[in-house]
């Protein structure tokens, strides 16, 4: 991967200048960040030699699950706190998820289990958090809160318009390889 530039081209987000609408980004693990700028070019496979990034749909039905940014840098973590905007102020409301689909899906899963037919699950629930309508503009900065928080986790986050994933793990998910090419492993 890239090193940290001397100076990015992109200008700090105010109140003139709302960030990228399309974007994503993923934390390293020696503390730099990837930051690609859309829009982006869907694709099925990625293009030899081209930053990437695998955003598939949560179900795997998307076909084309390769997005290729059209600007592409990797920041030090100065530059990252510079270049996103900050956190909005407050929390999000969570609604609590619906137990009931979980347990039954527990329930199905320990059938399986116990016939033999399944050595591995992960049972999950959906959890929403309505946004102020203020926020959009500034959903990037929850990514910002991650990168610096501590202890230290890796931020992931994928963003088109008003809808996005954010998430955060103690986990290393990939490694530089020889060339710069990502490594990772499947952890579930």
């Amino acid at each position: 991967m890239k090193k940290p530039s001397e100076k990015t081209s992109l200008p700090p987000p105010g109140p003139d200048r709302a960030f990228p609408r399309e974007g994503a980004l993923l934390a390293l693990p020696d503390g730099r960040t990837a930051l690609g700028l859309g829009p982006f070019l869907a694709r099925k496979a990625p293009l030899p030699g081209k930053p990437a990034f695998f955003a598939p749909d949560f179900f795997l039905r998307d076909e084309t699950p390769w997005r290729h940014p059209a600007r592409f840098m990797v920041l030090a973590p100065e530059e990252a706190a510079r270049l996103l905007p900050p956190p909005p102020e407050g929390k999000p409301a969570w609604r609590p998820p619906d137990p009931a689909p979980f347990f039954q899906a527990f329930g199905e899963l320990q059938e399986e289990f116990l016939g033999g037919r399944l050595a591995k699950a992960v049972p999950l629930v959906f959890e929403e958090a309505p946004l102020p309508p203020e926020w959009t503009d500034r959903l990037p900065g929850l990514a910002l809160r991650a990168l610096q928080a501590r202890p230290p986790s890796r931020a992931y986050a994928f963003w088109e318009g008003e809808a996005g994933l954010l998430g955060a793990t103690p986990e290393t998910l990939f490694q530089e390889g020889p060339g710069g090419l990502a490594h990772t492993m499947a952890l579930a």
